[in-house]
């Protein structure tokens, strides 16, 4: 068994969001390096509307950026993140329990390891989705039963039995 109690705060939140955009990110700024290299051929071939090609290619990673600066500013307003929240996780042999602390919102729930979507390994953290955009976060030093090793079962076990049902 494992328990571990984590808070849910903006870093953990900024670090999700850091995890989940990546992609996104080197796909904009490959997007805006093929714009520019059309733009700088069509410059020099003296063909109209190079500079359009010019202006997305810095308009498409700029916008990318702005975008995730507001929705991370409007994650600032969610009351999960303004107050002071905590996650009280217990791994068992086939579920695990989550309790949710919070200014006025607590709750209990329970997930069996076989409805998890994904578990990600990033970093400092585990991102245990139970879908493919929710995920709960687990800063992987607050411990309170068990270590990163049980965790680490855990997660291969899981995979393991996504691999065994998929085939």
């Amino acid at each position: 068994m494992i328990k571990i109690r984590t808070k849910y705060d903006i870093k953990a939140y900024k670090d999700f969001a850091k995890y989940e955009s990546l992609k996104v990110f080197i796909l904009a700024y490959l997007c805006g390096m093929a714009l520019l290299v059309v733009g700088i051929i069509l410059a020099f071939t003296l063909k109209k509307g190079f500079l359009m090609y010019l202006l997305s290619a810095v308009l498409l990673p700029v916008s990318v950026h702005a975008y995730y600066k507001i929705k991370e500013l409007e994650a600032l307003k969610k009351p999960l993140l303004k107050n002071d929240t905590y996650q009280l996780f217990e791994f068992n042999e086939d579920y695990f329990d989550l309790e949710q602390i919070s200014r006025g919102n607590n709750f209990k729930d329970k997930y069996f390891y076989n409805e998890i979507y994904s578990i990600v390994k990033y970093k400092k953290y585990y991102f245990i989705f139970i879908n493919r955009v929710q995920a709960f976060i687990i800063k992987n030093e607050d411990y309170i039963f068990g270590d990163e090793e049980e965790l680490d079962e855990i997660e291969n076990e899981i995979i393991k039995e996504k691999i065994l049902n998929y085939e």
